[in-house]
């Protein structure tokens, strides 16, 4: 099973968590604001940094809908989100190895049927 298609599904379990939450918590949009903030001063990220303050300009819900999207470009959104370092978010290693399993025992279970 290739590592590359297993980080991307646990990317995607990650912001469907995250979009749940946004959906009660819209401060977080904020948040990841300040962390795009931090993120435009490295090079690595400089690419994606305009489209996500335009995403983050949208309403909540599109927000939501855009973070959760299942086609390629979604899939490279999640790899440079600002969501993924929010405060209070899902950031520590236990956490971050539980969803690396589960989205590999779903893509296990995906490929069987």
């Amino acid at each position: 099973m290739n590592s590359e298609a297993i980080n991307d599904r646990a990317k995607l379990i990650l912001h469907r968590l995250l979009a749940r939450r946004l959906k009660d918590h819209p401060e977080l949009v904020e948040q990841a604001k300040a962390v795009l903030d931090r993120m435009a001063r490295t090079s690595l990220h400089k690419t994606w940094v305009d489209e996500w303050r335009e995403i983050l300009e949208l309403p909540v819900e599109e927000i939501r809908r855009r973070i959760t999207r299942r086609d390629e470009h979604g899939i490279l959104l999640r790899v440079n989100s600002p969501f993924g370092d929010l405060e209070g978010g899902v950031t520590d290693v236990a956490t971050r190895a539980r969803l690396w399993r589960k989205a590999k025992a779903g893509l296990s279970a995906r490929s069987k049927t």
